[in-house]
C-alpha cells in the first residue's frame, strides 16, 4: 500500500481524509510531494519528518505553516 505525501512549502504531511487527487490545492500552496510505502511513511513520521493530518475543511488552514505534532487547527488535527 502507498501513502501520498503533500507539502505546503514548510512541512510534509498526509491528508488522511482526502483521496490522492483531492488533497492537492494549488490555490493554497498544497502540492503533491511524493508517494511512498506505508513502512517508509511510518519511519518518516517516527523521525518527525512527516505529519498525519486528519479532518475535512478549508485547506487554507494548512497553507504555509510549519506543522507540529499535537497541533489542532479549526478543522484539522495533526499527529
Amino acid at each position: 500500500m502507498k501513502t501520498t505525501i503533500y507539502t505546503n512549502g514548510q512541512s510534509l504531511f498526509t491528508l488522511e481524509n482526502y483521496d490522492k487527487v483531492a488533497g492537492v490545492c494549488h490555490a493554497n500552496g498544497i502540492t503533491f510531494h511524493s508517494e511512498v510505502s506505508t513502512n517508509i511513511a511510518r519511519a518518516m513520521h517516527e523521525r518527525g519528518q512527516l505529519h498525519y493530518v486528519f479532518g475535512h475543511g478549508d485547506r487554507n488552514e494548512l497553507s504555509g505553516i510549519a506543522l507540529g505534532r499535537g497541533m489542532k487547527l479549526k478543522n484539522f488535527d495533526i499527529l
